[in-house]
């Protein structure tokens, strides 16, 4: 999975939620899977709230110039 998009006419419905929750239940199943990556902007609030939600932590941040 290289990027996720939900429309904006979505976005309230908890569907980008569902949709990391069913990619990272697949890569727990595959023995070949060592690690996800997950990358957001941290400019979105509602992105850094979903990710709080799901418990994802900072594993480090890019500064962009």
């Amino acid at each position: 999975m290289v990027a996720m998009y939900v429309s904006p006419f979505r976005r309230k419905a908890g569907i980008l939620r569902k949709l990391i929750a069913t990619c990272v239940k697949k890569a727990k199943s595959l023995e070949e899977i060592e690690q996800v990556y997950l990358s957001g902007v941290t400019a979105n609030i509602a992105a850094k709230n979903l990710y709080f939600i799901i418990r994802v932590s900072a594993f480090f941040l890019e500064k962009t110039l």
